[in-house]
């Protein structure tokens, strides 16, 4: 089973699913930080996604961030931190949903 948390850039996806995954006492995994190792792995060293979308585009970024997803271990419980945009990509839905529960965090644009 895995708890996935999603919701918009600065929704505080990272914050939650760490504490979520502290509290609970199994593991966290930010999808972010799988897509620059993955990313790394490519010959592609980067800091950040959002150097690595500027720099190779979006396509060739929305292409490393579903080889992430695909990833995540489908077994045991883990809490996963999505990234802003990625379940508005199908197929990372499709890998993502099954055995899954998704909170969605929702933020004021006045934060």
């Amino acid at each position: 089973m895995r708890i996935i948390i999603a919701g918009a850039k600065g929704a505080g996806k990272t914050t939650t699913a760490k504490a979520l995954a502290e509290a609970l006492g199994i593991p966290c995994r930010d999808l972010y930080d799988l897509v620059v190792q993955v990313a790394a792995e490519d010959g592609l060293q980067h800091s950040s996604c959002a150097d690595l979308c500027l720099s190779s585009g979006e396509d060739a970024f929305r292409a490393i961030e579903l080889r992430a997803v695909r990833r995540i271990d489908l077994g045991g419980f883990s809490v996963i931190a999505t990234g802003g945009s990625t379940l508005l990509a199908p197929e990372c839905r499709r890998v993502l949903r099954p055995s899954s529960y998704w909170i969605y965090l929702r933020a004021s644009a006045d934060l």
